[in-house]
C-alpha cells in the first residue's frame, strides 16, 4: 500500500503566505496616555499601528479625549473615524499590553482567518452587565444570555470588519457623547465589550481553538 507524500515545505510556505496576507490588512490600535508605545520593529513592519493619546499637547489627529475616557474613548473615536474604511481586522490594545499578555503579538499572528471577536487576554474577571444607557446607545437590544459568560480582562480585543460595522455609525457617536458627558464610564464599555457583538460570539467564544489556529 502506498501513501501520498506530504510536502511540509509547501505547507510551511502556504501558512507563511497566509499569515502575511492577514497581517497586511490588520490594524493595531493603541490607547496610550502620552503617545508612547514600546513595541517591536517587526510589529510596525507587519501591521498598521495607530497610536491614540490623551494629551492635548500632542498630535491633535490622534487625540482621544481626556484621560478618564481611557480605552473606551479610543475604541469609540477610532470606530467613528474609520467607520467606512475598517481593515479586515482591528486589534485594540493599550500601551502596557505586555504586562497582561507578554506574547499577545503571537496570539494575534495565530488568529483564524474567520475570527470575528477575539480576546487577546489570558485573564478572566468577574461577570459584568452592560449599563442601560450603553445598551440603548449601542442599539444592544438583544437577549442578554452572555451574562453567563465571563469576560476577558481589559480591552485587549481583535474585532473583524463585519463585527465593527454591525454597530451603526450613529450608535458609536451617541455612545461617545454619553462617555464624554459622564453618563456612562469607560469601565461600563470596557467591562462589557463582549456584549456589543451578539451575532458574532457565543458562550464558547473564549475557547482558543474557535478563534486561533491551534
Amino acid at each position: 500500500m502506498s501513501f501520498p507524500i506530504y510536502d511540509w515545505g509547501l505547507e510551511r510556505s502556504r501558512l507563511y503566505n497566509f499569515a502575511n496576507k492577514m497581517a497586511i490588512d490588520t490594524e493595531v490600535v493603541v490607547s496610550s496616555e502620552n503617545g508612547f508605545f514600546d513595541s517591536s520593529q517587526r510589529l510596525h513592519e507587519r501591521h498598521t499601528v495607530t497610536i491614540y493619546h490623551h494629551n492635548t499637547s500632542l498630535d491633535p489627529e490622534r487625540y482621544a479625549g481626556d484621560q478618564y475616557l481611557r480605552e473606551a474613548g479610543v475604541f469609540l473615536n477610532h470606530a467613528i473615524r474609520r467607520y467606512h474604511s475598517f481593515p479586515r481586522m482591528t486589534v485594540f490594545v493599550h500601551a502596557d499590553t505586555a504586562l497582561h499578555n507578554p506574547v499577545w503579538t503571537r496570539w494575534m499572528d495565530c488568529l483564524r482567518w474567520n475570527a470575528t471577536v477575539t480576546s487577546l487576554s489570558p485573564m478572566l474577571m468577574m461577570k459584568h452587565a452592560m449599563s442601560n444607557a450603553l445598551v440603548s446607545a449601542l442599539r444592544a437590544g438583544f437577549i442578554m444570555h452572555e451574562k453567563r459568560t465571563p469576560k476577558a480582562c481589559c480591552f485587549l480585543m481583535a474585532i473583524s470588519r463585519e463585527a465593527m460595522a454591525s454597530i451603526p455609525y450613529e450608535a458609536y457617536v451617541e455612545a461617545l457623547q454619553l462617555l464624554q458627558n459622564s453618563t456612562i464610564t469607560a469601565y461600563d464599555l470596557e467591562n462589557s465589550a463582549h456584549y456589543l457583538f451578539p451575532h458574532f460570539i457565543n458562550r464558547n467564544w473564549l475557547r482558543p481553538c474557535t478563534r486561533f489556529r491551534c
